[in-house]
């Protein structure tokens, strides 16, 4: 047991990142719900650890390709994933959801 729960996440870190993914996704899940858009949602990720933490299938639109940080700047390594599979996926577009 590492006894975490207990402990303040700080923006920035591995710990809030990992909180911060699943929050992100369960909130979109919510949203489409509610809405009743009936989007598909999935993740990709390849064996050569490229990954893509959330796509989302829009029906009659394009797939978002989104990527999830949590960090206060973006930078080239975080959009390489987006950039490589928006090339490869026909009618989809990129998209960062970050936070500090």
């Amino acid at each position: 047991m590492d006894r975490t729960l207990t402990i303040e996440l700080k923006p920035g870190t591995y710990a809030h990142g990992r909180a911060f993914e699943p929050r992100v996704i369960a909130e979109a899940i919510r949203l489409n719900e509610y809405q009743q858009k009936d989007f598909r949602f999935s993740y990709l990720h390849t064996k050569d650890d490229a990954e893509i933490d959330l796509i989302v299938e829009r029906p009659g639109t394009s797939t978002a390709l989104v990527e999830i940080k949590s960090i206060s700047q973006v930078d080239d390594r975080d959009t390489r994933s987006l950039e490589r599979f928006t090339a490869d996926i026909p009618k989809s577009e990129a998209f960062i959801f970050f936070a500090a």
